[in-house]
């Protein structure tokens, strides 16, 4: 997860055009403890029956790097 202020995006979009907003958390101000309760509630609610789909949901969230792994 890319975590980043508005600014930053804007300059992103400024140098390339588009940016893909997939695994970002966009903050207007760096607050740890408003950022780790954030994604310790977004976990928490994420159910699932099996392993697999619970993977498939947290990646939503941030990067894993079993994305798209397939055995």
């Amino acid at each position: 997860m890319l975590i980043c202020t508005p600014d930053y995006l804007q300059k992103q979009v400024r140098e390339s055009g588009i940016v893909d907003g997939r695994h970002h958390l966009i903050i207007d101000t760096f607050d740890h403890q408003k950022i780790e309760y954030y994604i310790q509630k977004r976990v928490a609610s994420i159910e699932s029956e099996t392993w697999d789909r619970l993977a498939e949901k947290l990646g939503r969230i941030g990067l894993w790097e079993y994305e798209d792994y397939e055995d």
